[in-house]
């Protein structure tokens, strides 16, 4: 199981993550502290844009919790 974690507040994000880990055991986690910075991890940057990885590279989640009110891109 993939789970993603966007928050922008540190000690949040580590507790959210004890208790995913606590409720199901081990599991891969990424946390991202911004909107973009989760944004870039999920599409690359091409010269003339955004472009998307193609469907074999992209780490699919099965889950995403997100910070609703961020600095900057939320």
């Amino acid at each position: 199981m993939h789970i993603v974690i966007c928050e922008d507040e540190p000690n949040i994000a580590e507790a959210v993550k004890e208790r995913l880990i606590k409720k199901y055991g081990a599991v891969d986690i990424d946390i991202y502290t911004s909107g973009e910075d989760m944004i870039s991890a999920f599409f690359k940057r091409a010269e003339s844009g955004v472009e998307p990885f193609s469907a074999s590279s992209r780490k699919n989640s099965d889950i995403i919790i997100l910070d609703v009110m961020m600095p900057g891109m939320d």
